[in-house]
């Protein structure tokens, strides 16, 4: 029996795929993927970039494209899990971001709480926020949210 995603998977696997594809021609190049992984501030090493590239470009032209990306997701390798770890990571941030802005600020982290149903005193907000923000800028950069997350 066939699968098939919902709308909404195949709206964040493309939101996935369009965050490494940085150049928009609709296509994965092992420096783009380094480049966002970089970005996050994870970096895995040139073999398992390697791996990944020899996984998933299956017409072996050297850049994946988005039916060969998506396919790559499903593999059950230690390096595309990691792949998949950074990725929900970036997501995450994005729908916390809601002004598209690139950064968190205070209002936009205690929304994301309140759709969470988690409450925070604005106390805990404030603490929150200084652990997180390590340039002290008052807002969370995507560098700063993913060393977050990955303290968590």
């Amino acid at each position: 029996m066939a699968t098939t995603l919902s709308n909404n998977a195949v709206a964040q696997l493309k939101a996935s795929f369009d965050l490494f594809d940085k150049d928009g021609d609709n296509a994965i190049t092992i420096n783009e993927l380094s480049q966002v992984l970089n970005e996050l501030n994870q970096t895995l090493t040139k073999e398992e970039l390697e791996e990944i590239m020899v996984l998933a470009d299956a017409d072996g032209n050297g850049k994946l494209d988005f039916k060969e990306f998506a396919a790559l997701l499903k593999n059950n390798t230690p390096v595309v899990a990691k792949l998949v770890k950074e990725i929900e990571v970036h997501l995450a941030f994005q729908a916390i971001d809601t002004d598209k802005s690139g950064f968190i600020s205070r209002d936009e982290l205690r929304e994301a709480l309140k759709r969470m149903n988690m409450s925070c005193s604005e106390e805990q907000l404030g603490k929150l926020i200084k652990e997180a923000d390590v340039d002290g800028d008052g807002q969370i950069n995507l560098r700063e949210f993913c060393q977050l997350y990955h303290k968590l």
